[in-house]
């Protein structure tokens, strides 16, 4: 795959990610309908917009 045929995983990554700019990962699983937000990161959302 090349970065210009839109099959690339990290579309949006455009050159080398450096590890060090690296401050937290989160798995995303796969299911029948596509990928679905992580748990912890959508609580973490939700009780952002509750505060806002």
């Amino acid at each position: 795959m090349s970065e210009q045929d839109g099959e690339s995983p990290f579309p949006h990554v455009y050159d080398p990610l450096k590890l060090e700019y690296v401050v937290e990962s989160a798995r995303f699983e796969q299911d029948e309908t596509g990928f679905r937000l992580p748990e912890e990161l959508l609580s973490d959302i939700l009780t952002a917009e509750e505060t806002n």
